[in-house]
């Protein structure tokens, strides 16, 4: 399981922050993650969606079952954000660090 204090390892600024959502952008619109993609056209997984999915294969199954977790955090400033999507809090958490636990400097955590 990923320690959720992990995640501050993302955050680089004195003005940083980084929000963990689970449903949170269509459940209080009253309507299930289905409804919110296919009525709303969010959840897209293309280049306009804000969240950068795991895989086709999470996103889908998000959707499905209506379990959209999200980690959305702004790394250096409260101005750029990057943020990753799964169906579960450790899918998006181990995501979002992989750039880390590779020691890489690109990647989700630097909001490419």
């Amino acid at each position: 399981m990923v320690d959720p204090e992990r995640l501050l390892k993302l955050l680089k600024g004195e003005f940083s922050c980084l929000t963990i959502g689970f449903n949170d952008d269509h459940t209080p619109n009253y309507v299930n993650a289905q409804r919110w993609a296919d009525e709303y056209g969010e959840y897209r997984g293309d280049d306009d969606d804000r969240i950068h999915w795991v895989s086709e294969e999470e996103r889908q199954k998000a959707i499905r079952e209506n379990s959209v977790w999200t980690i959305q955090w702004y790394p250096d400033t409260p101005v750029g954000f990057c943020c990753v999507g799964a169906s579960t809090f450790e899918a998006a958490a181990t995501y979002a660090l992989q750039p880390l636990d590779d020691s890489q400097s690109e990647g989700v955590g630097n909001g490419q």
